[in-house]
């Protein structure tokens, strides 16, 4: 069941961009709880996800049953570096690593497997320097609409041209998340929670 709900979606990556809405529930003890629906299918998907601290988990939510999706652990490598590892309900799907500097700037690194079990590296796109505005700057594709040390593009390592990943803020506790192939839906959900990461 499980399977089938994922290759529908992983289907449709192949054709065009998948959007994923996720807000984040904050509460002052315990876990923060994620909301993510898929946007622009025509079959509504929603996932839910708990957050404990220590690590995420993960459910796909249909009309009558939940079933668990992903498990993603966090390890803390030094005061301002930690690493994600996104495990699927049968495999390991992703690993990110992301630093933060004094909160105002993040650097990501990772790899994710694809469908044909092939390994991708990648990292954040860097921004650009506008000499117009004075600012470096970095362009969402009309996806992000404010500001934040969160948003990002992920794009291939190698090339450093293909992008894999859109993910911005567009509202307080809000962000998009914006994907196609060759990520599958399952690391590109995981990779988005790892990014929605307070000390991350």
């Amino acid at each position: 069941i499980i399977e089938h709900y994922i290759n529908e979606l992983d289907n449709e990556s192949k054709q065009k961009r998948i959007i994923l809405n996720i807000k984040r529930n904050k509460k002052k003890f315990g876990s923060n709880k994620y909301e993510i629906n898929v946007t622009n299918q025509k079959k509504p998907y929603h996932f839910e996800a708990i957050d404990n601290g220590k690590s995420i988990k993960v459910e796909i939510c249909t009309n009558d049953s939940r079933f668990n999706i992903l498990n993603i652990n966090k390890r803390t490598i030094s005061n301002n570096k930690t690493l994600y590892q996104i495990m699927g309900y049968d495999r390991n799907i992703a690993n990110i690593t992301i630093e933060v500097d004094n909160d105002m700037s993040r650097s990501y690194t990772g790899s994710f497997f694809d469908e044909s079990n092939n390994i991708k590296f990648f990292e954040n796109k860097k921004p650009k320097y506008n000499s117009s505005s004075g600012m470096h700057t970095l362009s969402f594709s009309g996806f992000v609409d404010i500001p934040s040390v969160k948003n990002c593009v992920i794009v291939d390592k190698l090339t450093k041209k293909t992008e894999y990943i859109i993910f911005g803020r567009n509202a307080n506790e809000r962000f998009t998340s914006v994907f196609k192939q060759p990520l599958n839906t399952l690391a590109a959900i995981g990779l988005s929670l790892c990014m929605f990461q307070k000390g991350s």
